[in-house]
């Protein structure tokens, strides 16, 4: 038998969110991806303070919403040595490359990145959504290389990584 994903379970739940809630499943995803919070619990009370959700739907909610993102959210990984190499960003069967260069005094890493003017040519993604992408890049290279304790900048050229 095969394994289904909770989206799979949850089906009427899922089908029933537009007449329960006047909003469907895709928007709600939009909703919840657009208000930033994306740990479960600060999620749970955000679904429940801010958009007015009672404790199930808001549960369930919460619980889609991160199995999306460990399904169909962006993801970055990294290739190459340990002082060079590459960074890259996944997202909707676009895969983006920015070289890295790492430890330079008080830097753990200097991502490439293309300019503002450079970026829709060269990333085929439009400038606007430039920022969300770097963020979430920064964020997430932050996590996964000093444990959440150091910070990033992004710049016009490059996304700096601090230790």
């Amino acid at each position: 038998m095969a394994h289904q994903t909770l989206a799979e379970q949850e089906q009427p739940f899922i089908q029933g969110l537009k007449s329960s809630t006047g909003k469907d499943f895709a928007e709600w995803l939009e909703i919840i991806a657009d208000g930033g919070v994306t740990e479960r619990n600060p999620l749970l009370k955000w679904l429940q303070e801010v958009q007015g959700l009672d404790y199930m739907p808001s549960h369930r909610l919460t619980h889609l919403f991160l199995e999306d993102c460990e399904l169909n959210g962006p993801k970055v990984y990294y290739g190459g040595g340990m002082r060079g190499g590459a960074v890259f960003y996944e997202h909707q069967g676009k895969t983006l490359e920015f070289t890295k260069d790492m430890g330079r005094t008080g830097v753990l890493a200097v991502i490439d990145i293309p300019t503002s003017e450079q970026w829709a040519d060269s990333t085929g993604i439009s400038l606007a959504q430039r920022e969300k992408i770097l963020h979430f890049m920064g964020k997430q290279v932050v996590k996964d290389q000093t444990g959440g304790t150091g910070s990033y900048e992004i710049k016009e050229d490059a996304l700096v990584i601090y230790g």
